[in-house]
């Protein structure tokens, strides 16, 4: 369990990097908690980012040292502007009280408590599920998550631009969390990423809940219970992340709460400069961390800004009005401008499973979980508590959350619509419906936490009131809510564990397993005994992708899939198995250079391996092959069948 702890320690270490420039900056300028919560992480993936972009053009490696200089040259003078401002404030008023009042707040202890036990709940899961912080995600995307966390690691180059080019061959990728991940100190890759996982599920997604709850007027159940309702259903974090390894797609979801947090509070504070740079840095902080969900929180901004114009022209007269139509046609002009981009409308023209508008629908609103994991109605208690958050707030006439719910709840329903330039609007996520369910999941868990506050304050006051039918009524109904949230919660944690086995656990994976416990002290002795300039051929989903992960050899494929990859590395794929009778083969393992190694795992069916690969099925190592360590079903070969061939 001490390991289990210091995962959580590096985690907590990881948010603070994210949070500290943007609380720090946003401070400086005169931010309350609130906004300057809300637009933390935003400015501080901008700095981030930023950071990576430059220092390469200055010959600078991303390092931990590299990192603390940056944190120091962004926080040091951003806290002495603070600090200043502070002392004036103080002078001025006698106390700076928006700050100092934080920790006396029940809701602020109330927020804590939330955390706490949705982190609680999430590490419980992850505890069930991962033999340890080392075990690897084996599913989809990891395998390319993984090596390029490695090749940050060791080239120092963590720009978005170009640096995954090595692994998949492509030039910009949202690589917040491999730069994240590069710094924890640990000499096991998967540790590092699970870090960042552990950062998210434990941290940054409640904190996000919280902080949406109080834009959204929560008082202190709200932030109790936000955390964890944003986390009951499978949506997130366990099937996009748990199960298929989203990690851009998940760190954006759990962003996006805090970009509309900004948004509310700008709202409230109308021409608030520093609201501005809140809501920009938490709109361009979530589009860093993936396209889609920038894309998501334009569409969002523009449909509350049609809106809120459309308020202002009815009430306004003169000048006023027209500087209401002028946002208006900006907001028009920016969601035309999506819907007119070819590469989002080829984006969302994504195979996807046909389904029609009304299922999805249905659904959205009831958060259903995918066929064959559970009913329709398996999460009602979220759902139905989630509208009526919705009628909650309208009645309050905080229509804003119920706004950004029903834009997220509206772009679900268009993956499913007819081909047209509209299904533009959701294609920064490839039309994937599963993702927009995931934050629509968060948000409802929102809204949900709100409507529990509401009901339990009419219970406090029929109980005040006194008299045997008001408090039987209140606590009649005070018991049905338990029960529902109690029930809730122990589906979202059974719910949860499963899709995260199905990603960690090896016995529960729906794939052959890429590497085992055994599999992994093979590769890890075997490569000791290897040339410092080895090169791994094989199929990567037998574990020889991973070798640079457990080992630190080199590999010529370190993703699951040749999609994107070099020609010659494509060609390698699906051709190695004729090394015997191709010349071309030869020479482009010569040409790749470095002394060939061949990984083979004899368990694996030859059905079983990836069309992408066709080239390691049937390998015959009788000729040409050196055996060099075996153990079970695998073996590593020295490739000879090449010797004295590579210019024939």
């Amino acid at each position: 369990m001490l390991e289990w702890l210091a995962a959580v320690l590096l985690a907590a270490i990881s948010l603070l990097l994210l949070l500290l420039p943007g609380l720090v900056f946003l401070g400086s300028l005169g931010a309350g908690p609130r906004l300057a919560v809300a637009g933390a992480p935003g400015t501080g993936i901008i700095v981030v980012t930023a950071g990576t972009v430059v220092m390469p053009l200055l010959g600078l490696r991303w390092t931990r040292p590299g990192a603390a200089v940056l944190l120091l040259l962004v926080c040091l003078p951003a806290g002495l502007t603070w600090l200043v401002r502070s002392r004036r404030a103080r002078r001025r008023d006698g106390a700076d009280g928006s700050w100092r009042g934080l920790l006396a707040s029940p809701t602020t202890w109330a927020a804590f408590v939330g955390m706490g036990v949705a982190a609680l709940l999430q590490l419980t899961v992850l505890v069930r599920a991962a033999a340890s912080p080392a075990a690897v995600l084996q599913n989809h995307d990891v395998m390319f998550h993984l090596n390029y966390i490695v090749e940050i690691m060791e080239s120092g180059n963590a720009s978005p631009l170009g640096s995954s080019q090595p692994v998949n061959g492509g030039g910009y990728y949202p690589n917040l969390w491999h730069t994240l991940a590069a710094l924890v100190p640990t000499a096991e890759v998967p540790t590092a990423f699970n870090v960042v996982v552990l950062m998210v599920v434990l941290f940054l997604a409640p904190l996000g809940c919280v902080v949406l709850g109080r834009a959204a007027g929560g008082g202190p159940v709200t932030t109790a219970l936000a955390p964890s309702a944003g986390a009951a259903t499978m949506w997130f974090p366990g099937f996009p992340l748990y199960f298929h390894g989203q990690a851009p797609t998940a760190l954006s979801v759990a962003l996006v709460p805090f970009a509309l947090a900004a948004v509310l509070e700008w709202y409230r504070s109308k021409r608030s400069v520093t609201a501005v740079l809140a809501v920009v840095a938490g709109v361009v902080g979530a589009g860093v961390a993936h396209a889609g969900a920038g894309q998501l929180l334009v569409v969002v901004v523009a449909a509350l800004t049609l809106l809120w114009s459309a308020q202002l022209a009815v009430r306004d007269r003169g000048v006023a009005r027209l500087r209401s139509l002028l946002l208006v046609g900006l907001a028009v002009l920016a969601l035309w401008a999506m819907c007119s981009l070819p590469a989002l409308g080829a984006m969302s023209g994504y195979d996807r499973q046909p389904r029609s508008m009304g299922e999805v629908l249905l659904g959205a609103l009831t958060l259903a979980p995918l066929q064959g994991d559970g009913d329709t109605w398996r999460y009602w208690p979220v759902a139905l508590a989630a509208l009526c958050g919705v009628l909650l707030i309208l009645y309050r006439r905080r229509w804003e959350v119920a706004a950004a719910w029903g834009t997220v709840l509206l772009l679900v329903v268009l993956t499913a619509s007819p081909q047209g330039w509209w299904r533009a609007l959701v294609g920064g996520w490839w039309r994937d419906d599963n993702r927009y369910l995931g934050l629509l999941a968060v948000l409802s868990g929102v809204l949900a936490a709100c409507a529990v506050e509401a009901v339990l304050s009419w219970c406090m006051a029929r109980l005040r009131q006194g008299g045997l039918v008001p408090v039987a009524g209140a606590l009649l109904v005070a018991s049905t809510v338990a029960a529902a949230g109690w029930v809730s919660v122990g589906t979202a944690v059974g719910d949860t564990t499963t899709w995260a086995r199905r990603g960690y656990d090896v016995s529960a994976l729906i794939h052959l397993p890429w590497v085992t416990t055994e599999e992994t002290r093979f590769i890890q002795d075997a490569a000791r005994g290897l040339p410092a300039d080895a090169v791994v051929y094989g199929y990567p989903a037998s574990g020889a992708g991973l070798f640079p992960v457990m080992a630190g050899t080199d590999s010529i494929h370190r993703t699951s899939t040749s999609r994107g990859a070099p020609y010659e590395e494509v060609y390698l794929a699906r051709q190695f198995n004729l090394i015997h009778t191709d010349p071309v083969v030869c020479r482009l393992v010569s040409a790749r250079g470095g002394t060939p190694v061949y990984y083979q795992d004899t368990s694996i069916p030859s059905d079983a391996i990836s069309p992408d690969f066709s080239g390691y099925v049937n390998v015959d190592t009788s000729r040409g092959f050196s055996l060099l360590a075996s153990e079970g079903t695998t073996s590593l070969w020295l490739v000879t069948a090449c010797d004295g061939r590579a210019d024939t």
